[in-house]
């Protein structure tokens, strides 16, 4: 039985916390942490209970973790990642393990939204998803086609689109990790994946502003 834990480094080194030791349950699968404008610490994680997938969420209380489950319908809370915008609402991106969807739900005012598919295209991928917010705190999320072996990218502009980053055959596109660059009118996306075809080689997409024209780096080159 896994538990999830939180450190934090202080003038007297490393300090370990207990945060989700629930019985039964191998808690602090896919962890991804985040801090809000007020200070609090927010960690979205995968819960196995043995039969399926929760997707929960714990935030740093003036005492102790407060621990409560986002969706615990299906297979939800593998591959998960975190966003919080200004305004201090939190953007989760995650895969549905039963159908292997690309999904997304949203905290809007204290309380969560229905869930969202993304990407239902790919049947068992959505792997290694990674979420970011641009400057209209619009979410953006990268992830892996396991079938395809692609990069792949949605974004939300009022609506949501999918594309393909990398493909034409390259197995590339794990372990991905999104970043935007805001600015007052428009965002960069910047993603950095592993590219299995050359091997030990870190990939790298820009996206130039408000286009579909991307740059790309393979291990620096």
């Amino acid at each position: 039985i896994a538990v999830l834990k939180y450190s934090s480094y202080t003038a007297a080194g490393w300090l370990s916390y207990t945060v989700d030791d629930t019985p039964g349950t191998d808690s602090g699968l896919y962890t991804s942490i985040k801090i809000n404008s007020a200070g609090l610490r927010h960690i979205v994680y995968g819960s196995w209970n043995g039969a399926d997938y929760d997707l929960k969420i714990s935030t740093k209380m003036a005492v102790g973790w407060s621990t409560s489950t986002i969706v615990s319908a299906g297979s939800a809370g593998t591959y998960c990642s975190l966003a919080i915008d200004p305004p201090g609402d939190m953007h989760v991106s995650y895969q549905d393990v039963t159908p292997g969807n690309l999904k997304y739900i949203k905290r809007l005012a204290g309380a969560w939204q229905s869930e969202v598919v993304v990407d239902n295209s790919i049947g068992t991928g959505a792997l290694w998803s990674s979420i970011g917010l641009d400057y209209n705190n619009y979410p953006h999320i990268s992830y892996y086609d396991i079938l395809n072996t692609d990069l792949k990218y949605a974004q939300y502009t009022g609506s949501w689109s999918t594309q393909t980053v990398w493909g034409s055959g390259s197995v590339v596109g794990e372990y991905s990790s999104i970043y935007l660059q805001n600015f007052p009118s428009s965002s960069t996306v910047n993603i950095a994946c592993y590219n299995s075809t050359l091997g030990d080689a870190i990939a790298f997409k820009t996206q130039i502003p408000e286009s579909n024209i991307w740059n790309s780096v393979v291990n620096g080159n």
